[in-house]
């Protein structure tokens, strides 16, 4: 730090060597974006000092080196872990972008200079020089507000800089389409994070199609992007069930990101992790768990060797950990996930305790998930002390940023539930579920699509609860509630959704039994028992123990209407 500081301090204090420098240092290095913020704003604060002295003569070359170093130093703030100081100097760099494409001056014009061409013909004149900048800074822009919590306005800037990529790749389709398609690709990403993947799936679909073109006519050069692209595809695929398709558009990016890393390991190293890592997901969702777990293994191999090299890799060796702790405690092996998980959440508390607030999140998500793994191990106590912990966390980043954290907070409120009511205190238990079923409503009422499967699931937990309070007549309206909602799921993604579907029906079972209504219990008992049957056939280590306990509801029931099961 201290050596690229005293560069730093060796740059001139030129507008034409400070632009070029800042923006070549696209590093993912602290140090590095820290040097670089430092320059882009020397640069803008010349330019800004130098304002006067070009409102007239080639004030339309300086309204552009001012958006670009907003631009720059927007990069950098956001790198840095800063996207609330980012916003503000993205939003300046894209005031002036759409000053300068809009058909209307950027300024007044001045009568002193009556020989200046009229801005304003300059601007109908030449509108697709300005466009392309406007573009650029939009896709930065919503990669930016979507860090904020607005993920609404990150898809509006995405879809606006995708048409005008659009509209210019008409005329020059060798420069535009490539970012055409990269633009598209992030209008997946983002309807598919705002729980639309229906949606999300078309773009996607033609970023791909136009990444096979584009490498088709030139191989190599666009090989990572359709690499990128295709496993961006398989997870909206993965979103709506699909998970043929998802394995095989997944399992071709890896084999592109093999290659890719064969010829050039240092650069496209860390990108094959994050593929085999997605890999392994999908492996898993169509029961290939051995499969699932030595690409879970391998990338976290990868990881861990540029960390050794590079701190900047220590958030992904944190990911890469998180992932196949999960896996491991899925196929059952609890005794093996519980020394990965604990990695994930020291190397992450590290990470906040070093950069503050941009690692919380994650470090409230590893210690969720290692509050599951020490409930499966009957560490009932240790559970319920680390989800404490995540519900502290996460209130406390609500309270910062309400849109961004407010649903992950939901989920560590369910989980909070669910840990208390492992310790007999189903009395504690039923206030954090309770708050989760109304943080999850009111988010409903915004994109139910998204927020639909945890307030099922929270409505489920809380159904039972209540059931354990003795208020079987309170839980029964949840516990339907549940089902009702986990149906509409099922009938859409029965591959997501059918394992959830049937847990409601045996909680909705259990809860109908106990008010003695055997009758109206007898056929969600039913259904309950035929799904899990089917799921424990082709994964009985997940899906067994499950089964029984639908199995136990169901002679329950049949044994008070007096019927041989």
């Amino acid at each position: 730090m201290a050596l690229l500081d005293r560069v730093c301090d060796l740059v001139p204090d030129d507008v034409r060597v400070l632009q070029p420098l800042a923006a070549a240092l696209a590093l993912p290095s602290a140090p590095v974006s820290a040097a670089r913020a430092r320059l882009a704003r020397r640069a803008l604060d010349l330019l800004d000092a130098d304002a006067d002295a070009h409102a007239d003569a080639d004030a339309d070359a300086h309204d552009a080196a001012r958006a670009t170093a907003h631009d720059v130093l927007a990069a950098a703030l956001e790198q840095s872990g800063r996207p609330d100081e980012a916003l503000v100097h993205v939003e300046a760099a894209l005031r002036l972008r759409r000053e300068r494409a809009a058909d209307r001056p950027a300024r007044p014009a001045r009568p002193a200079r009556p020989a200046r061409p009229d801005p304003r013909e300059r601007a109908v004149a030449r509108p697709a020089r300005y466009l392309p900048d406007l573009a650029e800074t939009l896709v930065s822009y919503g990669v930016i507000v979507w860090q904020v919590g607005d993920a609404e306005g990150a898809m509006a800037a995405e879809l606006e800089a995708a048409g005008i990529y659009r509209e210019l790749a008409q005329d020059r389709p060798e420069r535009f389409r490539p970012l055409l398609a990269r633009t598209l690709q992030n209008v997946g990403v983002t309807l598919g994070a705002l729980g639309r993947p229906a949606e999300a799936v078309d773009p996607a679909t033609e970023a791909v199609a136009m990444f096979r073109e584009l490498e088709a006519t030139d191989p190599g050069k666009h090989r990572a992007r359709l690499a990128k692209a295709l496993w961006n595809l398989g997870r909206r695929h993965a979103e709506l069930g699909r998970l043929d398709e998802a394995y095989r558009c997944t399992d071709e990016a890896v084999t592109h990101w093999r290659a890719l890393a064969a010829d050039n390991p240092e650069l496209h190293g860390p990108d094959l992790a994050s593929a085999l890592s997605n890999l392994g997901a999908r492996l898993a969702e169509v029961g290939r768990t051995d499969e699932a777990i030595a690409a879970s293994e391998e990338s976290l191999a990868i990881r861990r060797r540029f960390a050794a090299d590079a701190s900047a890799y220590l958030p992904y060796v944190a990911l890469s950990l998180s992932n196949l702790g999960a896996l491991y405690s899925r196929v059952g092996r609890t005794l093996d996930a519980l020394p990965v998980e604990r990695e994930a959440v020291e190397l992450r508390r590290r990470l906040a305790e070093e950069s503050g607030e941009r690692y919380l999140p994650d470090l409230a998500a590893s210690l969720s998930n290692l509050g599951v793994t020490l409930s499966r191990l009957e560490r009932v106590v240790d559970a319920l002390l680390v989800e404490q912990e995540a519900v502290e966390i996460r209130r406390t980043l609500a309270a910062g940023n309400r849109a961004l954290h407010e649903p992950t907070l939901a989920g560590s409120l369910t989980n909070l539930g669910v840990r208390l009511s492992e310790l007999a205190r189903p009395a504690d238990a039923l206030l954090p579920t309770e708050e989760a079923v109304g943080i999850l409503r009111r988010l409903m009422a915004d994109n139910a699509e998204r927020y639909l499967p945890d307030l099922a699931a929270c409505l489920t937990n809380l159904g039972a609860t209540l059931l354990d309070l003795d208020r079987a007549a309170d839980a029964v309206e949840p516990a339907a509630e549940a089902v009702r909602l986990r149906r509409e799921l099922a009938e859409v993604r029965p591959g997501c959704y059918l394992p959830d579907l049937a847990q409601s029906l045996t909680n909705l079972a259990a809860t109908l039994a106990e008010l003695g209504r055997h009758g109206e219990a007898l056929p969600p008992a039913r259904e309950a028992v035929l799904i899990r049957e089917q799921l424990a056939h082709r994964d009985p280590v997940r899906f067994e123990a499950d089964h029984d306990r639908s199995l136990h509801v169901l002679r329950l029931v049949h044994e008070a209407l007096a019927r041989p099961v």
